[in-house]
């Protein structure tokens, strides 16, 4: 048999018939039995086809005498077209296994980087946490001392009005700043990176904040909320619009009530701070407008949206809505 190379066009075949007598036309007829199976005539010893695909065929051939008759035997010729080398088994053998060792590879890179990136997670988490424990316990501490080393300043009875009056302004200025730090380690702390912790933070704050200046306060939250991270500059952004609102709220408004709610709500956490105050002035002051753009930029940055609006008894609704990933 002919084992035909990959990638070969065309085949020639150069035919000798020994007899005396030759036919003037249709020297002989020659068809590939698989292909097609219809006898097809020449009249040239070269007899050119064109190459089958991959696969086994036989080429048969029969010669005519001098008066057209067609001889009894016929040639047979056994072809094998050999299968390229990127169609063969091999080909794809070699293929599946540099596929499933890149596979392999690329997995291997990804969990590498994967540990990689956990272990410089848990390396912040804890530097975090320390920085927050060392800020309590330290900063925290001496500011304590201060604040009440000023209280007993103040209750000096040989102090004059004056000298009392300043060291009061001081002793609110050490608690205020003192409340201050407590805030910078709540965000600083890994632990409160959860949805649920920032959820207790706000309520904390509102009671906190607006329990001294008479104004009640309505929670509506959730029961229970799903255990999503969240990271502290979300946390930190999310928190200080939260106290802007607030703020807002004492200082423009005139309200003697706000309600808070809280809720998860097509995959965003939504914040609702509504109030029954006078409701928003038509023309703001610059002050008010300030703190109504640093609301809602705080929250475009970090891919939220704020929301402020009337609300149907004439007070004001701020919406806060971040995306909870």
């Amino acid at each position: 048999g002919i084992r035909v190379p990959p990638g070969v066009q065309r085949l020639g075949f150069q035919l000798e018939i020994p007899q005396s007598g030759k036919p003037r036309t249709n020297l002989f007829r020659w068809r590939v039995r698989e292909i097609d199976g219809e006898w097809q005539s020449a009249n040239s010893w070269l007899l050119e086809i064109p190459s089958p695909p991959a696969g086994d065929f036989t080429l048969e051939v029969q010669a005519a005498h001098s008066d057209g008759t067609w001889d009894a035997s016929q040639l047979t010729i056994p072809m094998t077209v050999l299968v390229p080398f990127t169609r063969s088994q091999t080909f794809f053998w070699l293929m599946a296994g540099a596929t499933l060792a890149a596979g392999g590879a690329v997995a291997s890179a990804i969990s590498r980087r994967r540990i990689t990136k956990l272990k410089a997670q848990a390396a912040l988490a804890a530097e975090r946490n320390r920085i927050a424990r060392d800020m309590h316990d330290d900063v925290g501490a001496r500011l304590s001392q201060l604040s009440f080393m000023l209280k007993s300043l103040g209750n000096d009875a040989s102090l004059s009005d004056s000298a009392k009056r300043e060291v009061g302004h001081i002793t609110a200025a050490a608690s205020e700043a003192l409340g201050s730090l407590d805030e910078v380690v709540w965000t600083v702390n890994p632990k409160n990176d959860r949805l649920e912790a920032l959820c207790r933070h706000l309520c904390g704050h509102a009671t906190r904040y607006l329990a001294p200046l008479g104004i009640a306060c309505q929670f509506e939250s959730a029961p229970a909320w799903p255990d999503f991270g969240i990271s502290a500059h979300v946390r930190h952004q999310v928190t200080m619009a939260f106290k802007e609102a607030l703020q807002n709220v004492v200082k423009h408004s005139g309200a003697s009530e706000v309600r808070l709610a809280l809720a998860m709500e097509h995959g965003h956490f939504v914040i609702r701070v509504s109030d029954n105050g006078r409701g928003l002035p038509e023309h703001p002051e610059k002050s008010e407008r300030s703190g109504l753009e640093n609301m809602k930029s705080r929250l475009a940055g970090i891919g939220g949206i704020c929301d402020i609006h009337p609300t149907a008894a004439g007070g004001t609704e701020v919406e806060m809505r971040v995306p909870a990933r």
